[in-house]
């Protein structure tokens, strides 16, 4: 069995770092997997991967709405020549390129087409018309496919209201490195990576974007002048908050600083489906606090704190409570957190679920 999956870029988001980790983990039985990045090609963790793991990279080099229908058609040739059994396309510009490919080539019915929904109540008008084209698009051609894969139950329920019609839906969540992701010795940690010893800290992992609400995290840090907050991802660097908020940028030691805080925060405000970050997180074994988006309250369970989206009150009540807690007792709750995903979020049963869908679709 042959699948391609196919993704516009390799950053380190979390549906690129899903994919990652679903190609690259060991499993005899497995299919045979091709990566087609839409984009150029790039560099970074999730790309280094993929090469060390052998897997076949193919960079389309898309660079904007000039050569899409080149691009189009060197995806058509792919499909062709390597005569995958699955295409299994990722996010909104994935799905409309392959889906555009297989249809140009002539190759519907032909190959069995998944597509990968990853978020949940998007608010397009924050995002540009060209995004609201594709997902009008999406929806009305949905009923083609073979299924949509969503890792979320809200990311579900948004897109059928949405007007998404597959013939199935098939929730598998995401799956964490828990090996990767866990906890270390908090003090090596801070002196590693420069955070002082003798403060609580909360981390906040996320790319600068409208949905990531950044300017929640600053209201919160500004009411919470006891806690040191560290904001990484992608445009963090540029934030204008308070001296207790830190932004790191993107970084490749995620795991290393989320080892050296008490607290994993999600402050997004919508479009959240199933938070890699804030599972990373208690992975680590720290406390989640995150508002109630997407399917963060099924994640987080009883393990920590969930509060409604551009709450900054709710989210300092939390961390005050936090602080309260003795050794033993935060102790007690960090190991929660982390049992919650060894136990139901790890990446083997990802990719179980994955390849089972793969094997009833081929032999279908």
């Amino acid at each position: 069995m042959k699948v391609m999956h196919v993704i516009a870029g390799l950053g380190t988001g979390g549906a690129e770092t899903q994919l990652v980790n679903l190609v690259t983990s060991a499993c005899p039985d497995g299919p045979e997997s091709i990566v087609v990045n839409l984009l150029a090609i790039g560099s970074g963790p999730n790309t280094r991967r993929l090469k060390d793991a052998g897997i076949e990279v193919h960079h389309l080099g898309l660079s904007g709405i000039g050569n899409l229908i080149g691009t189009r058609n060197r995806l058509t040739r792919l499909i062709r020549s390597s005569k995958p059994d699955i295409v299994q396309s990722w996010m909104y510009y994935g799905d409309f390129l392959s889906y555009s490919a297989i249809r140009k080539g002539g190759l519907l019915g032909r190959v069995q087409h998944f597509w990968n929904i990853r978020c949940s109540d998007m608010d397009l008008q924050r995002y540009s018309r060209r995004l609201r084209w594709v997902v009008k698009f999406c929806a009305a051609h949905s009923g083609k496919l073979s299924g949509i894969v969503v890792n979320s139950l809200a990311g579900q329920e948004v897109h059928r209201r949405a007007g998404f019609r597959p013939r199935a839906w098939h929730l598998i969540d995401n799956g964490i490195d828990t090996d990767h992701f866990s906890p270390g010795d908090k003090h090596m940690a801070r002196r590693a990576v420069g955070f002082p010893q003798d403060r609580p800290i909360a981390i906040h992992i996320a790319r600068l974007d409208p949905m990531k609400d950044h300017d929640t995290l600053i209201q919160v840090a500004a009411e919470a002048p006891q806690w040191l907050f560290v904001a990484v991802g992608a445009g963090t660097e540029k934030l204008n908050g308070p001296p207790n908020l830190v932004g790191q940028g993107r970084r490749d030691d995620v795991d290393r600083l989320a080892q050296a805080a008490d607290v994993v925060l999600s402050t997004s405000a919508f479009g959240e489906g199933f938070s890699n970050a804030l599972a990373e997180g208690m992975a680590c074994g720290l406390l989640p606090i995150s508002t109630d988006v997407g399917d963060s309250a099924r994640l987080i369970d009883t393990a920590g704190w969930v509060v409604p989206p551009q709450s900054p009150d709710h989210i300092v009540d939390a961390l005050n409570e936090i602080v309260t807690f003795d050794v033993a007792e935060h102790a007690r709750r960090s190991a929660v957190a982390r049992d919650r995903i060894v136990t139901e979020f790890g990446i083997d049963r990802m990719v179980d679920r994955y390849n089972s869908l793969y094997r009833q679709a081929v032999a279908s």
